[in-house]
């Protein structure tokens, strides 16, 4: 869903610009930062916008690269259930089996992966570091 207030679309957007250029500049503190604002103006429910998908995965994708794979988790559950009007492609799951396998979750992580596997047709994998298909090949 679009966000109709164009004063929000707007800030949000200029929030989100600047939060990547905290991603380049690998200052992934103030990437999390940032985007942790743009997600506080996004209007209730939030997980019902198209950005919201965006901003989840990027919030755990963040803070698995500052190291704290609770949040990460955290984050990566919240966008299973962001813009559920996106096809669903196996992402959500690779995107959460990522963060449990980094946290040393590998059980867990095992189950997203063959879940995102499956629904991406290997897709999901392709330009994946080879450790996480490598996880479903291990019994």
């Amino acid at each position: 869903m679009e966000i109709k207030d164009q004063k929000i679309a707007a800030k949000l957007e200029d929030l989100i610009e600047e939060s990547e250029g905290y991603y380049e500049e690998e200052d992934y503190e103030g990437f999390v930062k940032v985007s942790l604002k743009a997600w506080d103006i996004l209007p209730t429910p939030k997980e019902v916008y198209d950005e919201s998908y965006h901003l989840a995965e990027g919030l755990a994708e963040g803070y698995l690269l500052t190291g704290n794979h609770k949040e990460s988790i955290k984050w990566a559950e919240i966008m299973g259930n962001c813009d559920m009007e996106r096809a669903d492609d196996g992402a959500r799951e690779f995107i959460l089996g990522k963060m449990l396998f980094e946290s040393g979750d590998l059980e867990n992580a095992k189950e997203k992966f063959a879940l995102a596997m499956i629904k991406s047709e290997g897709r999901a994998f392709v330009s994946a570091p080879k450790k996480y298909s490598d996880l479903l090949k291990n019994k």
